[in-house]
């Protein structure tokens, strides 16, 4: 595009600049040498630096915590089961007349899965019929709401046997209940459900964890829980009043 017929004061804008001003270059060589750092070694400190924590994911997190609190719990057990001792009774160490246990433990009668309302009096009516009834103990919370078991304790150790073999199944208002020996003051081990023993397994499932891997050997002790159930030879022995 020629700058011909411009007026004069667009011209000026088209003028080339003047030529810049020269200045030397700038020296790159190095004002002092590096030396090594070998004379500063002895200065150095002997401290050991610990390495730095690993990062924990939050997966990890859940699952370091919930197995500190699994442990805790299953010590917090073992501990329980040291000091259970099935022959003591609450009620006379209160000073009371009334024991809370039963007099003879293979005289007694264990009954579950009893409905909450009913009373000892219908369930003394229910298994009145297999012999003399002495006692009868329903099982309360702290707040004295019944718990769904009982322990039912015959005159003779005989009735108590004809109950263990006709009453399992019996029909107490709509619901079918359960029948067993009393267990722990008869079989030496044996550890209610609330101290991992008990007859059975757990309606709860296992604690599962992000990284799908169950708590170590080292991590818990495994106790085996003892399994033990009367044969007909032993209430046999029972029923004869062999076993003391």
């Amino acid at each position: 595009m020629s700058a011909l017929g411009m007026p004069p004061h667009l011209l000026v804008l088209f003028q080339a600049r003047p030529p810049l001003e020269y200045v030397p270059p700038i020296e790159n060589g190095m004002k002092r040498k590096l030396n090594g750092i070998a004379d500063f070694v002895s200065h150095f400190s002997n401290e050991h630096i610990p390495p730095p924590p690993p990062f924990e994911t939050p997966h990890q997190r859940a699952d370091r915590r919930k197995r500190q609190k699994l442990i805790e719990f299953q010590n917090q057990q073992r501990k329980d089961r040291e000091a259970y001792d099935p022959k003591y009774d609450p009620a006379l160490a209160r000073g009371s007349t009334n024991p809370w246990l039963t007099h003879d433990p293979y005289k007694t009668l264990f009954v579950s899965n009893i409905p909450y309302e009913v009373t000892e009096k219908q369930l003394w009516k229910e298994f009145d019929v297999y012999g003399r009834v002495r006692r009868v103990r329903m099982i309360n919370d702290r707040q004295n709401r019944p718990r769904g078991y009982a322990f039912i304790e015959y005159s003779d150790d005989r009735d108590m046997v004809n109950a263990y073999k006709r009453g399992d199944g019996r029909k107490i208002s709509g619901r079918r209940v359960m029948v067993d020996v009393e267990r722990a003051r008869t079989v030496e081990g044996w550890y209610p459900r609330r101290l991992g023993g008990g007859r059975g397994r757990s309606r709860s499932k296992p604690p599962k964890f992000y990284d799908g891997k169950p708590l170590t050997v080292e991590e818990v002790v495994k106790e085996t829980k003892p399994v033990v159930t009367y044969t007909d030879d032993m209430m046999d022995e029972i029923e004869e009043g062999q076993v003391v």
